[in-house]
């Protein structure tokens, strides 16, 4: 499964939303071709703002 197919299987469909794979961060353009590996930690980062 990709990173982009994890998203959408989990939901996550925020604006502005950060990947890392062990700990290295995922560039949004490579959500749809970066593998998640068995096994890897992942964090999913929903970035807000506000004032």
């Amino acid at each position: 499964m990709t990173v982009k197919g994890m998203l959408e299987r989990l939901n996550f469909k925020f604006p502005l939303i950060i990947v890392k794979i062990d700990g290295v961060l995922v560039k949004r353009e490579d959500y749809g071709s970066t593998p998640v590996p068995d096994g890897a930690d992942v964090s999913a980062l929903h970035l807000i703002s506000g004032g």
